[in-house]
């Protein structure tokens, strides 16, 4: 993967449409340092960027179900319960 700045990778991020994209983009960047938060009603990235936190919105929620973590995990994801 080419270096990027946090705030370039938000943008290369926001600039897919499709949620598919969006997941395997996470996957695929995960050396980066993205967190995905799993909430009841939301789920999102986080990744630092000095003293910003950059929100990476997924259009769809997955909720926060037990054993989301261990899929996670599988699947090379980094994850985590708000």
């Amino acid at each position: 993967m080419v270096n990027m700045t946090p705030k370039e990778l938000k943008k290369e991020f926001d600039s897919l449409k499709d949620e598919l994209s969006r997941w395997k983009w996470i996957q695929s960047h995960q050396d980066t340092g993205i967190t995905i938060m799993l909430d009841n009603d939301d789920t999102y990235g986080v990744l630092e960027d000095g003293d910003e936190t950059l929100v990476f919105q997924l259009h769809e929620y997955i909720g926060s179900a037990d054993g989301l973590l261990n899929l996670f995990a599988v699947i090379d994801i980094n994850a985590t319960f708000v």
